[in-house]
């Protein structure tokens, strides 16, 4: 039986991009650029390893990272044709740009991103 690959998150580099309409999550590791098929938090990350399992069954390049507290994130090699979980990806229409005042400083004022 194929297992899923393990590697530790810092392991990796994360990136967005953005394909189709909408912002995806990226990871660059040196097997490949992999895409955030789902995220599970550590009480639930036996799902996150059954997930990556049957992926690897149906022959897809899968990467399960590993998070300090234990978070697990299941992740695809870019190009294969899996469903990616709605909580992975976020419509550009949802994202909506704020300029917070940074009172008591001279520093110039940067844009932050929050998901609508």
């Amino acid at each position: 039986m194929d297992l899923p690959k393990f590697v530790r998150a810092t392991q990796g580099r994360t990136f967005s991009f953005y394909q189709k309409g909408a912002l995806y999550q990226g990871l660059t590791l040196e097997t490949g650029f992999y895409q955030l098929v789902e995220f599970f938090r550590a009480e639930n990350r036996h799902h996150g390893y059954a997930l990556g399992c049957d992926l690897v069954q149906q022959g897809i390049d899968t990467v399960i990272t590993v998070d300090d507290d234990s978070a697990y994130r299941v992740w695809v090699s870019v190009g294969s044709k899996v469903a990616i979980a709605p909580s992975a990806h976020q419509n550009l229409s949802d994202i909506k740009v704020s300029y917070p005042d940074e009172p008591g400083t001279e520093a110039p004022r940067h844009a932050h991103l929050r998901i609508a």
